[in-house]
């Protein structure tokens, strides 16, 4: 072979290996312009079958666009909700804090791409929350190293519920999110902070009123709890229990006209509440014995018949009853129901003795 032939031949083989190597960049450039729209199209499939529960299938589809555009936290955000769903579903510990493990992956490594977004964060908190308390189910409480995980793991949830509140320190979700916390984590006068934060932000977001009012109740501060309680009862009149949390307020603070109309309230409503009618018969049972009239022990006598229809069970409330029909005046109901009582509950001995009472009389 001539020298000629030589350089030929090399020059072909390197022709070749530059070719290529440049269709290997063209095939790989090609394959990089078209993931994205590989990613979208995935997504969109995984974002379905998350709406339906179809939670397995959606968790492929959404890996994949995560991998396809590892740099769109907007996918993993939702592959997230899915490892979530997924925890929720699971009928085994074990598959529960495998999708924990895989959501905590995923949550670090979006704050990674994204330190500043709150709600990373957030989540990634409720995340190490559930993953506590699960290491506490699947273990006996008494090894020292399973105590120092799950502190650890507590740690983590604190630390972040406050960066979420940290990075974004004019949400009001974020602060109250933290107040529930401390609340819990009995960090007390640091989550009234907060709460009465949140109130000054937004005083339509109720939580915070209500749960100012549970803490003030609890420290028998009761002008405190009253008044957080209206606050709520103003910004929404139909918040559950709300007219009896005020009443119950009330009569702590023997101001016991004051929760007449918030008990009424409530039976307007519910007809049949047990709380509501205790509460009124024993209300208007005082305000006879304070000011007694006919009149006054009538509707407490009306009050404990309505309770009692609903209620028969009720021993001990037998006794204010009947003496509130004989304080009105209804001697032959008073005496009807005290017989109807005695053999119902025959063991009752203050039954027993206001009978003796009454036939003195």
């Amino acid at each position: 072979m001539t020298r000629s032939d030589n350089l030929m031949s090399n020059f072909s083989l390197r022709s070749i290996m530059i070719t290529l190597f440049g269709w290997s960049i063209i095939i790989f450039l090609a394959i990089q312009a078209l993931n994205p729209y590989f990613a979208e199209r995935n997504f969109r499939d995984g974002f379905n079958t998350l709406s339906v529960s179809q939670t397995d299938l959606a968790i492929q589809y959404l890996e994949r666009a995560t991998n396809q555009a590892p740099w769109e936290t907007h996918y993993q955000l939702h592959l997230g909700r899915a490892y979530e769903q997924a925890i929720t579903k699971s009928n085994t510990n074990e598959l529960k804090y495998a999708f924990i493990e895989k959501a905590e992956k995923n949550y670090l490594n979006m704050i990674a791409l994204d330190d500043k977004n709150p709600w990373y964060k957030n989540r990634l908190a409720n995340i190490y929350n559930q993953k506590a308390e699960l290491v506490r189910l699947m273990n006996p409480p008494d090894i020292d190293a399973i105590e120092n995980e799950i502190d650890s793991y507590e740690s983590l949830v604190e630390s972040y519920t406050r960066a979420a509140a940290k990075n974004d320190h004019q949400n009001p979700l974020f602060q109250l999110n933290l107040a529930f916390y401390l609340h819990k984590t009995m960090k007390i006068d640091e989550a009234i902070s907060l709460y009465k934060t949140v109130q000054k932000m937004d005083l339509n977001m109720i939580e915070a009123s209500f749960n100012l009012a549970d803490i003030y109740r609890n420290r028998q501060d009761f002008e405190q709890t009253l008044e957080s309680y209206l606050i709520v009862k103003k910004v929404d009149p139909n918040f559950a229990n709300i007219d009896i949390a005020i009443a119950s307020t009330y009569i702590q603070m023997k101001r016991l006209k004051d929760a007449v109309p918030y008990l009424q309230n409530v039976i307007q409503k519910e007809p049949a509440n047990f709380d509501a009618l205790k509460n009124l018969a024993a209300i208007h049972t005082q305000q006879a014995n304070m000011a007694p009239s006919i009149e006054k022990w009538k509707k407490a006598a009306n009050y404990y018949k309505t309770f009692l229809q609903l209620y028969p069970n009720e021993e001990t409330m037998y006794e204010f009853y009947i003496q509130s029909l004989y304080n009105s005046n209804q001697l032959d109901a008073a005496f009807s129901t005290l017989e109807s009582s005695m053999k119902q509950f025959p063991a009752n001995t203050n039954l027993i003795e206001l009978k003796n009472k009454m036939e003195k009389m």
